[in-house]
């Protein structure tokens, strides 16, 4: 007795650039969710005072880059919030994400 012969649904062959460009993309996205869920949330995260001298403009390669109003709350931030900050970002986008913080006066 013969086995049946399973036919499959011939497709065109994909081209390697193009799964690439796709798998860049998805990932480009999900960087962007990410990112903006710092940037929506920024405010929640450090509270009203700290969010009224500093804001975020940048993550890339796992550091987050904010902008802080003066040296004095650039000195606030950093030797008082910045672990506490940095535990909030990570629990809300994932540790993966952002590994660390960099202000700068701007």
């Amino acid at each position: 007795m013969k086995k049946p012969v399973l036919e499959r649904k011939k497709r065109e062959p994909t081209h390697v650039g193009k799964v690439i460009e796709d798998v860049i993309l998805s990932l480009e996205q999900a960087d962007l969710k990410n990112h903006g869920k710092i940037f929506f949330h920024w405010k929640e995260v450090v509270g009203d005072a700290i969010a009224s001298h500093s804001r975020p403009y940048q993550v890339r390669s796992k550091k987050l880059k904010v902008f802080v109003d003066s040296s004095d709350w650039l000195y606030e931030i950093t030797k008082r919030h910045e672990k506490e900050i940095l535990e909030k970002i990570q629990s809300l986008v994932g540790k993966e994400v952002v590994k660390e913080i960099q202000y700068q006066i701007g």
